[in-house]
This record gives C-alpha cells, sequence and structure tokens, in this order.
C-alpha cells in the first residue's frame, strides 16, 4: 500500500497526461487494499502470549465436580437443612462413593468411557492447551486460518471440559479465545 502511494505520488509530479490510465489502475489498488480488514497480528500474538501464562493458574475440575454431586445432592436436600450438614453429607457422600468405586464397577455401553481427570493430569492438560495456543500464535504468523482457528477451538473445547468455569479466570480465557478465533487471519489480497 505505501509503495502504490508513492508510485501514485512519483506520478503526479510527472504530470504527464499519458499516465492517466496508470494513475487510475493505482487508484484502483490502492482502494481494494485500503478495504482489506486491519489486522493487529504483533497484539494478537502477545495476547495469546498472555492466555499462555494464565493457564498456568486454572483449577481443574474436583472429583465432585466433574460427577456433579453438588447438583445431585441439593436436588435430594430440603431447604431446611443448615449449610454445615449440607457441607457434611456431600463430604461423607464423595467418601462413601470412592469407597464403593474401589469394590464395584459399573461399566454403560450406551456412551464413549469418559475418563475422571485425575490432579496428577491437570499439569499435562494445561500443557496441551498452551500448546494448542502456540499453535495458533504460529498459524497467525503464517496466515494459516483453519490451523489457528481450529487450535483455539480445541482449546476452548478442553477447557470447558476439564476445568471449572465458574472460575473467573477459566470464564475470561474462554471470553478471549471466543474473540480471538473470530478473527480473520488471511485475508483475500486482490492481485
Amino acid at each position: 500500500l505505501a509503495l502504490l502511494k508513492n508510485t501514485d505520488q512519483i506520478i503526479k509530479e510527472l504530470d504527464d497526461v499519458s499516465l492517466y490510465a496508470l494513475r487510475q489502475a493505482l487508484a484502483s489498488d490502492i482502494a481494494k487494499l485500503e478495504a482489506l480488514p486491519k489486522l493487529d497480528v504483533e497484539g494478537t500474538y502477545l495476547r495469546l502470549t498472555a492466555l499462555i501464562e494464565q493457564t498456568k493458574d486454572l483449577p481443574t475440575l474436583s472429583l465432585e465436580q466433574q460427577r456433579q454431586l453438588p447438583e445431585l445432592l441439593n436436588e435430594m436436600t430440603s431447604n431446611t437443612v443448615t449449610p454445615e450438614t449440607q457441607a457434611a453429607i456431600t463430604s461423607g457422600f464423595a467418601k462413601a462413593l470412592a469407597k464403593l468405586e474401589s469394590l464395584v464397577v459399573i461399566q454403560k455401553h450406551d456412551k464413549p468411557v469418559e475418563p475422571i481427570l485425575s490432579p496428577d493430569q491437570g499439569h499435562y492438560l494445561r500443557q496441551n492447551i498452551q500448546l494448542l495456543l502456540e499453535q495458533g500464535q504460529l498459524a497467525l504468523l503464517r496466515q494459516q486460518s483453519d490451523i489457528y482457528k481450529n487450535s483455539l477451538t480445541r482449546a476452548q473445547a478442553l477447557l470447558e471440559q476439564y476445568f471449572d468455569k465458574t472460575n473467573t479466570n477459566t470464564a475470561a480465557l474462554l471470553r478471549a479465545l471466543s474473540q480471538l478465533s473470530k478473527l480473520e487471519v488471511a485475508p483475500t489480497i486482490p492481485d
């Protein structure tokens, strides 16, 4: 765009009528380039870097949250139960369920098996999300729109599945990824 504008300025200073068609073609190309959406590559790259740093502090879902026990217990207990009693019931139920799991294995074949995330695996899951975001950064620099969007979408899916969405860091990260995934990193440039 800068080269075209400089060329137009030079041709204007020549003040030659025979170059009118050339100036018209330059004006058309300048208009097409100015109409392209502006993408702040450096800013987007730095924002992804900040999100990578933010993933280090994300809390994974607890065992009770993964099994959705609090919702089940809230439905089962009445409103007259004190919060202390309800906490004791929740704790007791979780302990009983843990003991029962060591004795009995129930397998349902109607859905694919979804393993419960252990606390040790949370570290590897965070690393996977960081790698997906770094892959998004590389795709941004190479202007590979499909890889960029796919990386951010996969990172969002992992966050939604394995991390506590009520946590402010997780919610902010999900919002940022949603916004960034809408960016067009490879606009069609006119020839």
